[in-house]
């Protein structure tokens, strides 16, 4: 393990999305650049699948804790969300230039048989990061 705590030594992707791609590099060392819009099945599709790789970095704003906390989920539930929710709706355009945000819903271990919602900013496939988190369904044009 290095210093920076990836295994393999790479610098990560994405600091923070609120950097602006300051600190920002990819494996490789060239300057990352934010993956763009994406239609909802090609969202499903990318995020579905970067949360079912073990490298990748799950991030998310201070209150989703709470959110969390009250509706009985752990950070387990939010992975299991990301690795097989379903996108919906079009994706909203970030602060960041050239990142968007996309609503994700689905069951997780947790919640009861309900639908849960995050909306999610996704930089590629290697940091997901959760800015809402809400019940799903009618519910879910309220978290953006």
């Amino acid at each position: 393990m290095t210093s920076n705590g990836n295994p393999n030594g790479a610098q990560p992707v994405y600091t923070a999305l609120t950097s602006k791609y300051q600190a920002d590099t990819l494996d490789e060392g060239r300057a990352a650049k934010p993956p763009g819009r994406w239609s909802p099945e090609e969202a499903t599709r990318q995020i579905n699948e970067c949360a079912n790789r073990g490298d990748f970095e799950l991030d998310y704003v201070l209150k989703i804790g709470d959110a969390m906390k009250a509706k009985g989920l752990i950070t387990g539930d939010l992975h299991h969300l990301l690795k097989t929710g379903t996108v919906s709706g079009e994706p909203v355009e970030s602060t960041l230039g050239g990142f968007f945000k996309y609503t994700i819903e689905g069951e997780t271990p947790n919640s009861d048989g309900k639908h849960i919602a995050a909306v999610v900013i996704a930089s590629g496939c290697h940091q997901l990061k959760i800015t809402s988190l809400s019940d799903g369904g009618a519910q879910a044009e309220n978290v953006k």
